[in-house]
């Protein structure tokens, strides 16, 4: 489901899920509706079911119930959790990990030691973003920013 819905997006995420699908000879089922809802996630039918897929707030707006221990643990592990769902019910998480690059923490030295200040912007929330800036040892961190956003910091 989450391959299927993803196929239609250029997020990113979307990337690695494809690709995931792709390794294990997944086919995605043909979606007959499709919708991004930027800094959200993405909707879709498959046969006669909408079904989403994207974070937290998209989960809540549709009034879903979530285990929230388990996304919590997940994010603190510095992984995106994606929410997989029909518009009733939670079918399961996609957590998705950036990795740090073995440069990333001497550019993020190097800069500072010259007096560049260096933010990460990301639509991520704070929790994941917290964990991702610890592992590149970055202070400044601005999380939850929406696309339309990013553009204009």
């Amino acid at each position: 489901m989450a391959a299927s819905l993803e196929n239609n997006s250029e997020h990113p995420l979307a990337e690695a899920i494809i690709s995931y699908a792709e390794k294990r000879k997944i086919k995605p089922e043909e979606i007959s509706y499709f919708k991004a809802i930027p800094g959200y996630g993405v909707e879709g039918k498959i046969g006669s079911i909408k079904y989403l897929l994207g974070n937290r707030k998209l989960a809540l707006k549709a009034g879903l119930k979530l285990d929230e221990n388990k996304i919590n643990n997940l994010e603190n592990e510095g992984k995106t959790v994606m929410i997989l769902a029909s518009e009733r019910e939670v079918f399961g998480l996609v957590a998705v990990a950036d990795v740090i690059k073995e440069t990333t923490k001497e550019a993020i030295s190097t800069l500072s030691k010259r007096g560049i200040e260096i933010y990460m912007i990301t639509g991520d929330n704070l929790r994941t973003a917290k964990a991702i800036a610890e592992q590149a040892e970055l202070k400044n961190i601005l999380a939850e920013v929406l696309p339309k956003d990013r553009r204009s910091r």
